[in-house]
């Protein structure tokens, strides 16, 4: 049986930028849910242009106050943006980060169940640098080292992954992304919630 109470927690992917008709593939998901059974519950606490960092921060008071029984998680895409040039360091380490992301699995597993998602690859032409920041630039290699290490952590700490980045990255997946080049359309989103719909399915029913 699936979980009841559902959070999700993350950066804009989560939030569902762009795509304000049906809120993103947490809104998608939420609609799906809520309609199968009274008590069920999903709780979209996506923040636009959220770090680990940030989301370590308040990912315990968030979800004890909601009681969940999952908690999905989708972040990493912020900590790799470079600020002012390509040479700049990341804006979070790599040691930071895998750092980070143990704490936020551990923290979430003391609470409930915890599903990964990994973050989406992005256009580099679009993204080097940002068309909506000038002075920031976010590169696919980058981008792919830190979904690796995120999937890794994930393995480590027998925590279930679902690995949009690589089902992306085996297709033509620019035409999911919104002009920006970061965050998916509302056709991305459409693509992840049925991604994440089946992943769940399959993970709780069998």
């Amino acid at each position: 049986m699936l979980p009841k109470r559902i959070i999700l927690i993350g950066a804009s992917v989560v939030f569902g930028r762009v795509d304000p008709e049906h809120g993103g593939f947490a809104g998608r998901l939420k609609k799906w849910h809520e309609k199968k059974f009274t008590p069920n519950a999903v709780f979209n606490l996506g923040i636009s242009s959220e770090t680990s960092t940030m989301l370590l921060k308040r990912l315990r008071p968030e979800a004890n106050v909601r009681k969940p029984d999952l908690i999905i998680i989708s972040v990493g895409l912020n900590d790799v943006k470079t600020e002012k040039s390509p040479k700049n360091s990341l804006q979070t380490p790599l040691d930071k980060f895998s750092q980070n992301i143990k704490k936020i699995i551990r923290q979430s597993k003391k609470i409930c169940d915890v599903i990964f998602i990994s973050i989406t690859p992005i256009d580099e032409k679009k993204t080097t640098p940002l068309t909506y920041q000038k002075n920031s630039y976010l590169f696919l290699e980058d981008v792919k080292k830190y979904a690796d290490i995120t999937k890794n952590i994930c393995i480590k700490e027998r925590i279930p992954h679902l690995d949009v980045m690589s089902k992306w990255l085996s297709i033509n997946y620019k035409n999911l992304l919104f002009k920006d080049g970061i965050h998916p359309n509302s056709l991305g989103h459409e693509d992840i919630f049925h991604k994440l719909k089946k992943f769940l399915e399959n993970h709780y029913t069998g």
